[in-house]
């Protein structure tokens, strides 16, 4: 039981793990700060704190962990600025964790270090699942987020009741690290690692997975903000690869690649040999290939674009030329004997061919030849 202006814990023993069962509270303008390398465990049902515009709980950096483990409950009363101050500030070189419950705004390593790595929130732990309930979460600078999955159906989360946001350009390198202990195969899809009752705010491409994935699988963060709550979820998906090759049909020259049609082709997971379904598409489809034989590119786009990636390919396109058509016409119709006229040929392409064709025309009497003239 704490309570004092200001309150130091010193767990000097780096294999020691502190646990207070009690309440622990400050006044007026102080936090109670966690040091040294050690662990402290706090089980209180109210382990509180009244603070003004500062966290009430604060790991010191490099201070080892802090863990809320159930039914541990930490609370505090801001009379100033309710938006801006926080439960728990956990700087670097720290580990903030448990499955207990924050029932105010929960701020996340505000301070980078040269030295030490980021700061650390580890709901769970212990080779238990667990989830950290929080009132709002707070994530900025180098922040990491570790989480235990200890079977394939479960993974650790943090449910926060309020606003999630990992802002941009807040610190020089404003990523929240994912970590998943023991680099596990996971069988599911998806797993939340993040829930929020009202909104979850930053980009997902401030997220990124630091464990390296088992052999056959893809880890990618993304934020669903649609429905009720929002989510930040861990996607797991799997290579795919071309089996065979779509096959393009028949091209008349001046004709876009858009109008080339392309039949066949496969893609399988690359997990377990089954059919991923999707189209095959020209990547440039306004494109117009030249006369004869040309490579183009051909994207896959599968019908679940969570799961697997758009893929690109060549096919090989045979090009054959256009029809035309040609209209003969008389500068004079019906003509004056003795007097000169003008013949005019028109060539056109027959569609689906375009262009402008080039060449010569020859001119007869019948059958007599008169000239030849080029195609203008």
């Amino acid at each position: 039981y704490l309570r004092a202006p200001s309150s130091y814990i010193d767990v000097v023993n780096a294999a020691a793990n502190l646990t207070l069962s009690g309440s622990c509270f400050t006044t007026n303008n102080n936090a109670w700060v966690k040091r040294g390398p050690g662990r402290l465990t706090l089980t209180g049902t109210a382990a509180t704190a009244t603070q003004n515009n500062r966290a009430p709980l604060l790991i010191d950096a490099g201070a080892g962990s802090v863990f809320l483990n159930s039914p541990g409950l930490l609370t505090f009363v801001d009379t100033i600025n309710p938006a801006s101050s926080s439960a728990v500030k956990v700087n670097p070189g720290t580990v903030f964790g448990g499955d207990g419950t924050i029932a105010r705004g929960f701020l996340e390593g505000i301070a980078n270090s040269a030295t030490l790595p980021a700061g650390v929130i580890a709901p769970g732990q212990d080779g238990q699942v667990g989830t950290l309930t929080v009132g709002g979460l707070f994530l900025r600078g180098t922040n990491t987020l570790l989480y235990d999955i200890v079977d394939t159906a479960n993974c650790d989360r943090i449910v926060s009741t309020n606003f999630i946001n990992t802002p941009a350009g807040v610190a020089p390198d404003n990523i929240v690290h994912v970590v998943l202990n023991g680099s596990p195969t996971l069988a599911n899809e998806h797993y939340t690692l993040m829930t929020a009752g009202v909104s979850i705010g930053g980009s997902a491409a401030n997220c990124t997975v630091d464990t390296a994935p088992p052999s056959g699988q893809i880890y990618s963060i993304v934020y669903d903000t649609v429905g009720t709550p929002k989510k930040l979820v861990l996607h797991v998906s799997y290579p795919a690869m071309i089996e065979t090759l779509p096959t393009a049909g028949a091209a008349i020259f001046g004709q876009p690649l858009s109008g080339v049609t392309l039949s066949g082709g496969s893609v399988t997971n690359g997990n377990d040999a089954s059919p991923v379904p999707g189209t095959f598409a020209f990547t440039s489809p306004a494109t117009v290939p030249p006369l004869g034989f040309s490579t183009q590119s051909v994207k896959f786009t599968p019908t679940d674009t969570i799961n697997f990636p758009t893929l690109t390919t060549t096919v090989d396109v045979i090009v054959d030329p256009a029809n035309t058509t040609m209209l003969v016409g008389s500068a004079a119709n019906p003509a004056v004997e003795g007097v000169n006229v003008t013949l005019t040929a028109t060539v056109s392409p027959v569609a689906p061919g375009a262009g402008i064709p080039t060449g010569t025309v020859d001119f007869k009497d019948g059958g007599v030849y008169l000239t030849t003239v080029g195609l203008v």
